[in-house]
């Protein structure tokens, strides 16, 4: 099983918005939609074996996008009703409110993610998916898969003789 960069090793079928550098907790044992063999996808990650990353339930990041957001929505202020020489009358009244709507997006999302993580339900979330992480490592043969592509799979999950 070979590891993906962007494309399937097996017939090369390109994956739609293919970033390496998300994160993602699941299997990273993917099938291509094209070609139906399986691959190894290095952005998926399971819980039960390499824990959560610390930035995935950090408060800083809802800061950054209400300052982020509270910024833009400041400019698109600023802006209203400012007459900007070389730019055309359209762009005039757009950027404003554009500027303001998308401001106002990211500050909401920012606090709605704060509140996630003050309340609780993004580890809620976290647990439900270190869970079916141990259930699907509770299979011996997907275990030993892991165990081929260099994951330090835990020889609980390797023997089939998982605790409870």
């Amino acid at each position: 099983m070979q590891q993906t960069h962007g494309a399937c090793p097996e017939c090369g079928h390109k994956f739609f918005s293919y970033e390496p550098a998300q994160r993602f907790y699941g299997s990273p044992i993917r099938t291509c939609k094209k070609c139906g063999q399986k691959y190894f996808d290095a952005r998926y990650h399971e819980i039960a074996i390499e824990g959560i990353a610390k930035k995935d339930v950090a408060k800083w990041p809802a800061f950054v996008l209400m300052f982020f957001g509270a910024f833009l929505m400041y400019r698109g202020n600023h802006l209203w009703g400012m007459k900007q020489l070389g730019t055309p009358d359209f762009m005039q009244k757009v950027l404003p409110v554009l500027l303001l709507a998308v401001g106002g997006l990211l500050a909401l999302g920012g606090i709605y993610e704060l509140y996630a993580v003050l309340s609780g339900k993004k580890a809620a979330n976290m647990e439900k998916l270190r869970a079916a992480s141990e259930e699907r490592l509770k299979n011996p043969g997907y275990a030993q898969e892991l165990k081929a592509m260099g994951l330090p799979v835990p020889e609980q999950y390797l023997d089939g003789g998982f605790e409870q």
